[in-house]
């Protein structure tokens, strides 16, 4: 099992090496302190991969089990002081594992997120329920995506559950919001599976407000 591990873990910086190279990143593996252009204290990633003025510091994990998210938060917040330049944690497990980490991702802008929920507000006024929920869902979860780049927490590739676990324990949801989030999860789970499920009205407009909130919250708007 660790051997297989291993081979996965080693597989997939080679595979995200490769992938560097063609898009005209001159990738370094296993890179020296001479490699980084700033100092990480001693931090040794398995990939740094740079083009013109910007660069990516990759750390490659094979598990989301018991990951030191705090301390890689700080090496996340020291790099995003650099520009041009971002740390990326990337595990076995990412949500996004078909994309090139760094590059391909494309998460909508805050005044799209705000634009989304008003038009997810109307879906729920109108009593559309399974929609509305699947939409605001999918504005929750990229809005926590999204605030995690921007707050330097290299969280944003987990799987959603994960994501939403780190996102608490790191102060970035309160604990009633992290208990609304976690009650919504298990019936959007379930619809999202094609199962029947009873939508609580009441519910689904907490959630609406804790959506509009967040973004209000950690959006940057004019």
């Amino acid at each position: 099992m660790i051997e297989d591990t291993q081979r996965s873990h080693e597989a997939k910086i080679n595979e995200l090496a490769e992938l560097y190279a063609r898009e005209g990143y001159t990738v370094k593996r296993e890179p020296s302190e001479l490699d980084i252009p700033f100092n990480l204290n001693g931090f040794r990633p398995d990939l740094v991969a740079t083009k013109e003025k910007s660069g990516l510091i990759v750390e490659v994990k094979g598990k989301l089990a018991r990951l030191p998210v705090e301390r890689f938060r700080t090496i996340a917040e020291e790099v995003s002081r650099h520009p041009g330049w971002r740390f990326l944690l990337v595990t076995l497990d990412d949500v996004e594992s078909q994309n090139l980490p760094g590059i391909s991702e494309d998460l909508p802008q805050w005044t799209q997120l705000k634009d989304h929920a008003y038009q997810a507000d109307g879906l729920l006024k109108n009593r559309k329920m399974e929609p509305a929920l699947l939409y605001l869902w999918s504005i929750f979860e990229a809005a926590l995506r999204k605030h995690a780049i921007d707050a330097a927490i290299p969280v944003e590739r987990f799987p959603v559950s994960r994501l939403i676990n780190h996102m608490y324990s790191l102060g970035e949801l309160t604990l009633s919001q992290y208990d609304l989030t976690n009650i919504v999860m298990k019936t959007r789970n379930k619809l999202a599976h094609g199962f029947l499920t009873k939508l609580d009205f009441s519910l689904m407009n907490k959630f609406k407000s804790l959506v509009e909130d967040l973004i209000g919250e950690w959006g940057h708007f004019d």
